[in-house]
């Protein structure tokens, strides 16, 4: 990774970084002046479609995500401030926003339960796993690793994720992991 700027306030991060055009921006939700790091996401999505943003906080607030354009979730990350001290998680989450996943962080992952009677309540316990870990941005070989599975199996239980969730995940208008940790989201609550 190529560090191109750091800013405090978001109306100086604006211009330049438009002008580095990078795969992925960091950041705090904190921000000096009038906006946050939410709205700077925003307007600087509203320039480079393609951007993948991480946003840092010190608070579990999935609340957050509902401030994101619904049109368009793909290539978010969320991740706690504390969580960045984990390096492997942090360049993770980068990735795949940048490549236009929408990714959560372990500890606000771990601390949500399914509703009773949602779609989630249907998935076997591995089928949950595997669910929770697409959201953390894993690939499905990360997946398999963490589980001890073969790769034909993520697949298999992703699979069936997709289809217990409703996802189509041949329609190519839609990434089918950013639509199951939206599921995820909306189908889970917080302890």
């Amino acid at each position: 990774f190529e560090v191109a700027g750091t800013f405090d306030e978001a109306e100086q991060a604006i211009q330049p970084i438009l002008r580095a055009r990078p795969d992925a921006a960091i950041i705090d939700i904190s921000l000096k002046g009038d906006m946050n790091g939410v709205m700077l996401g925003v307007e600087l999505r509203k320039h480079l479609p393609r951007l993948g943003i991480v946003l840092l906080s010190n608070h579990r607030l999935i609340s957050i995500l509902n401030a994101l354009p619904k049109e368009n979730l793909t290539g978010w990350g969320y991740l706690l401030k504390r969580t960045v001290q984990d390096v492997q998680t942090l360049v993770r989450t980068i990735r795949m926003a940048a490549e236009g996943l929408l990714v959560l962080d372990p500890d606000i992952v771990s601390s949500q339960r399914p509703k009773e009677d949602g779609l989630l309540a249907k998935l076997t316990p591995r089928q949950y796993q595997t669910l929770q870990l697409i959201a953390q941005g894993y690939t499905n070989q990360g997946v398999a690793e963490m589980i001890g599975v073969s790769v034909k199996s993520v697949e298999s239980h992703a699979n069936q994720v997709y289809a217990e969730l409703g996802i189509d995940r041949n329609d190519r208008r839609i990434q089918p992991r950013v639509q199951a940790v939206l599921k995820f989201l909306e189908h889970t609550r917080g302890l």
